[in-house]
């Protein structure tokens, strides 16, 4: 994949003969649609507009379920009540939001009560629509049905020795590029137009970022290729080439551990066969500067900053778990390694103080998950501990990362999932019905299997997404209080500039879901930021360069002398993730940290029955024998998805698994 620094894909199952009875799938567009629902009270002046009607229609018809503007697009679209096309400007989902606005103002004119029930999911932004309970009049809607999806559509890659190709893609085209060859250069050269130089200081103004992975100037280096055309002695041509989609084939490219990687343990699949297969991807990624002040270059990174290990979980020398693991380091591999190496260890201390059997009883629960926040307290307190030695003993040549990580466990302990979530990598948890005999009949060729595939999706691997965890982003209400509170401050990650939250209006409601749109590109530093160490000649000799280095910064050596400026602005480093394991320079006072390590903890059943050879999910939502796949992210991936709600992103990556699995099964 070209977009992911670091990802598990595991299966919880194993095939079996077990069949299921074949399920009709029924489409809503095969079921009649009542567009004058005469029993519900909307006032004629309303039911004139029949595009309102329709839109009542709609939700009436799947359940009065809420919708936003976006699914109720869709559903629209597919009850065939609606023509949405984008037109001048207006799109689908701007017309949905004007019948919706103006249908409302129509209400209030005449006094009537909002034909609407609108939740509005935190920020406003993912407003849901329901029809109000003072219009169904006691009216029961129908039994709700799914809401349909967008089709994502896989299209093999059909690869050529030729330098084009036809590739029918969303992606951001771009001019294949040329060769240069300095025989080809003409005597001759063109006038060029030179950019006028920059200020060193508008390079040194802001702090400088790694991971926030952005190509800052796409036509810079359109207008490099251009100029390439030019020395070449050609005529810059209309003809596009699109990049080529990396989902090529799923054969399994096999690499051993490195030297480095000495903590990788042995798997026993026999004791203990749940999330017994199991697949890693691990590649190394780019920095770019964040602002358009600095020099457009991409940095290769020296290291793979992100971590994973795979353990059992062992109790009185029997295997009764298994524990996967990632960590996504900035700033350095340290602290992600340090928690790696040290974290199994933890896990299966507190593990064997537990029966599996017993993890349905809601206040062992509780207990374990006291216990699991605590160990990650206590490793991330032996970490910075360690990182605050390094400070005070270093030499004024060395440099000392003072890096973080954010940390996914998941546990799998007897017939449970236990997901432990820090930071901003991801877990999706994926169900699908147990396959029927025909599903992985043998007689099914290579070929009809691959075109099958890409064009329709066997029910049997139909992929519905059970279980995500939430990202700790700066946007989080509840987790933007707690740093301000703790003295951190949000500023714009592209402007450099501090955004202003009045915290008094941040809601302490207990929604986790409420989301501050302003702080959508924010990151978060230090309000009165003092480096570690600060104090020292050493640290005042190189300008602080080491507390700018430490969080996300773009280069591995300090800036030259020339750049060496004093300014305050340089030196702050940020994060955007609010909450990491690690990052000393946010943790600075002990009682308030201005992150935090706390982790979500979250209790899932994978089956109920006991388990044998896999797990299977009897009484599940779809009444039917389930098996999981778990998928496991940094953000790597999902940084760089055309979706960009995680609820969708999550729903893409279980439909493009869906079709690898068949292929790889059939």
């Amino acid at each position: 994949t070209y977009y992911a620094s670091c990802k598990f894909m595991m299966e919880s199952t194993t095939p079996t003969d077990t069949t299921t009875t074949p399920i009709t799938e029924i489409t809503t567009t095969n079921l009649p649609v009542d567009t004058e629902l005469t029993h519900l009270n909307i006032a004629d002046s309303l039911r004139a507009n029949s595009s309102f009607m329709k839109i009542m229609a709609t939700l009436f018809h799947y359940g009065n379920q809420a919708m936003n503007a976006a699914q109720l697009v869709i559903a629209v679209r597919a009850l065939n009540l609606l023509p949405l096309r984008q037109v001048r400007g207006e799109t689908p989902k701007s017309t949905i939001q004007g019948i919706i606005s103006t249908s409302r103002k129509i209400a209030r004119d005449l006094k009537l009560s909002d034909p609407f029930r609108i939740d509005k999911d935190g920020s406003g932004r993912q407003a849901k629509y329901a029809i109000a309970d003072q219009v169904l009049n006691g009216i029961e809607p129908p039994e709700k049905m799914e809401i349909p999806d967008e089709p994502i559509i896989l299209r093999p890659v059909h690869h050529s020795h030729t330098s084009s190709y036809h590739y029918q893609g969303t992606k951001r085209e771009r001019k294949a590029r040329s060769i240069y060859s300095p025989t080809t250069r003409p005597s001759q050269k063109k006038k060029r137009t030179h950019r006028p130089k920059k200020k060193d200081m508008d390079r040194v103004n802001s702090d400088i970022e790694v991971d926030s992975d952005q190509d800052e100037d796409f036509h810079s280096m359109q207008s490099f290729d251009d100029d390439e055309d030019e020395l070449n002695g050609n005529t810059p041509s209309c003809d596009i080439v699109e990049e080529e989609d990396t989902i090529v084939d799923y054969s399994l490219l096999y690499n051993p551990p490195t030297k480095d990687m000495d903590y990788i343990d042995p798997i026993d699949f026999t004791a203990y066969p749940i999330a017994g297969h199991f697949a890693i991807v691990q590649q190394k990624g780019y920095s770019y500067p964040r602002f358009r002040s600095h020099e457009k270059i991409k940095i290769p990174k020296v290291h793979c900053e992100d971590k994973f290990r795979v353990t059992d979980i062992v109790s009185r020398d029997k295997v009764v778990g298994r524990l996967f693991m990632l960590a996504d380091g900035h700033g350095g591999p340290g602290c992600s390694e340090y928690f790696v190496r040290n974290t199994p260890e933890a896990v299966n201390h507190i593990c064997v103080d537990y029966d599996p059997a017993q993890l349905g009883d809601r206040e062992i629960q509780q207990r374990l998950e006291t216990d699991i926040k605590t160990m990650i307290q206590t490793l991330d307190d032996a970490y910075l501990a360690i990182k605050r030695e390094q400070m005070a003993n270093k030499a004024s040549e060395d440099h000392v990362d003072n890096d973080g990580c954010t940390l996914i466990l998941n546990v799998f302990l007897g017939e449970w999932l236990i997901n432990v979530n820090v930071g901003d990598s991801r877990t999706v948890l994926i169900s699908a019905p147990e396959p029927s005999s025909s599903s992985t009949h043998p007689s099914i060729t290579a070929t009809t299997t691959e075109s099958s595939s890409f064009n329709t999706v066997d029910h049997d691997y139909k992929m519905d997404v059970v279980f995500a965890s939430q990202d700790h982003k700066p946007y989080l209400e509840h987790l933007a209080r707690h740093i301000l509170e703790n003295g951190g401050e949000f500023v714009d990650s592209v402007q450099n500039r501090v955004i202003k939250v009045d915290l008094d209006k941040l809601r302490e409601d207990g929604n986790r879901h409420a989301k501050r749109l302003a702080l959508k590109n924010a990151r978060i530093r230090p309000k009165d930021y003092q480096a570690s160490c600060q104090e020292t000649e050493e640290k005042a000799s190189n300008n602080n360069w080491t507390a700018q280095s430490a969080v996300r910064t773009t280069a591995t050596s300090p800036p030259p002398d020339k750049l060496r400026i004093p300014i305050r602005e340089d030196r702050i480093p940020s994060l955007n993730v609010a909450r990491s394991c690690g990052d000393l320079d946010f943790k600075m006072d002990p009682a308030h940290k201005i992150i935090s390590c706390e982790p979500d903890v979250t209790f899932i059943r994978i089956s109920d029955q006991p388990y044998v050879d896999h797990t299977i999910l009897l009484n599940g939502p779809h009444k039917e024998k389930r098996r999981h796949f778990l998928f496991m992210s940094t953000d790597g991936t999902f940084d760089y998805m055309y979706e960009e709600t995680a609820e969708r992103q999550n729903r893409a990556i279980a439909k493009v698994i869906g079709p690898m699995i068949e292929d790889g099964e059939k």
